[in-house]
């Protein structure tokens, strides 16, 4: 079963997420590229933080799944608590893998967020929007409008 994820679902997803993380104290944000940089971009700007960095997880290509990669960890200089977010927690593999990776790495505090999680994952976020319950087309993949570019 797939679920056609809309912008306005999405708005009012980060929003939601957005008033349960204010009061968190988070300095910093990563986004994992690509799906979740937009999640990282808005809470960025709905939370007031300017620290907002990028790094790439992958994991799929296409609907198949592979060995997780982590490229390019950010540089979190002066970061004392930093969000990571990503669109999906499915298998959970790459968020374990990168929250691992980023805690021996740095000394700051992390948490995580996305919009979706699978119940079925081995990671669970610290915070999300909303349980997935099958395969969900986000609006910002090639595929949403069922066009090839």
């Amino acid at each position: 079963m797939k679920l056609f994820y809309t912008y306005d679902e999405f708005e009012s997803d980060a929003r939601t997420l957005a008033k349960s993380l204010k009061n968190e104290g988070f300095d910093a944000i990563i986004g994992v590229a690509r799906g979740g940089f937009f999640l990282a971009a808005r809470l960025a700007y709905l939370l007031g933080i300017r620290q907002l960095h990028s790094v790439s997880v992958t994991q799929y290509k296409g609907s198949e799944q592979g060995s997780v990669n982590i490229c390019s960890l950010p540089e979190l200089a002066g970061a004392k608590k930093v969000l990571v977010c990503d669109d999906i927690c499915d298998s959970g593999a790459c968020l374990s893998a990168l929250m691992s990776e980023l805690r021996q790495s740095s000394s700051s505090e992390f948490g995580s967020a996305t919009l979706f999680y699978k119940n079925t994952a081995i990671f669970k976020p610290d915070f999300y929007a909303k349980q997935a319950l099958g395969w969900i087309v986000f609006p910002w993949e090639v595929d949403a409008l069922g066009e090839e570019f």
